[in-house]
Parts: C-alpha cells; structure tokens; sequence
C-alpha cells in the first residue's frame, strides 16, 4: 500500500476499499470492519455489503469501545441478516449479553471468538 493510501497509520477507506476489488473472484474475501460508535455505521455495512460484496462483517466493541447491549448492535444484527451477512466478533468482548439477544434475533449469524475458559 502507497503512502497515499495510508492516514494516522491506518489504511484509507478507498485504499481499503481497492483491495476488496482485488479479491474479487480469488480465494481470498475481504471482511469489512463497522464502528457502532460512529454515527454513520449502517453505510458501512451497506457498502460492505452491496459495493463490495463482503458476506462478514467484523466488530471490535473493546478496541472501539462500546458494548453488545447498546441498541445499535441489535440494529446491526437486524441489518446484517438483510444483507445474509456473518458478523464475526472479535476478542476480547464481554460476551455475557450475546445469549438473550441471539434468542430474541433468531436471524442473526454470528462468528464468536475462541475464548479459554478457566476454572477456578
């Protein structure tokens, strides 16, 4: 990736964008990243999905800090399952609401991370 394409460190939306078209028709398939703490998230996961043909989207709730029980994630998982995509979670996230709110959205399609468990 050009300088061009990188701000703060982190690769651009249309340089990030570009490689998702390089996927296209390849082994590989690109997986977009949404932030339920910026206000613009449900045109991520539409262009995600519909642009760019990514079929898993990825949320950090830890690293963008917010949690599962805000109502945007519910939003999301609503949105996500009209487009027929997987939302992968990555760790570490509190996974203790998950439970109740999968049981309620029968639709959703979610990756959960692997998580070691101790006993104690």
């Amino acid at each position: 990736m050009t300088a061009q394409g990188v701000r703060r460190g982190f690769p651009t939306r249309s340089a990030l964008f570009e490689l998702a078209a390089k996927c296209q028709n390849t082994l590989f398939r690109p997986c977009g990243t949404v932030n339920l703490a910026l206000s613009a998230w449900q045109g991520d996961v539409k262009h995600c999905a519909e642009e760019h043909g990514m079929r898993v989207i990825r949320l950090h709730p830890n690293d963008h800090d917010y949690t599962l029980e805000m109502p945007a994630f519910r939003e999301l998982l609503a949105l996500a399952g009209k487009h027929w995509l997987l939302v992968q979670l990555v760790a570490p996230a509190d996974l203790k609401p998950l439970a109740p709110i999968l049981r309620e959205m029968q639709v959703a399609r979610v990756i959960l991370p692997f998580q070691e468990v101790t006993t104690g």
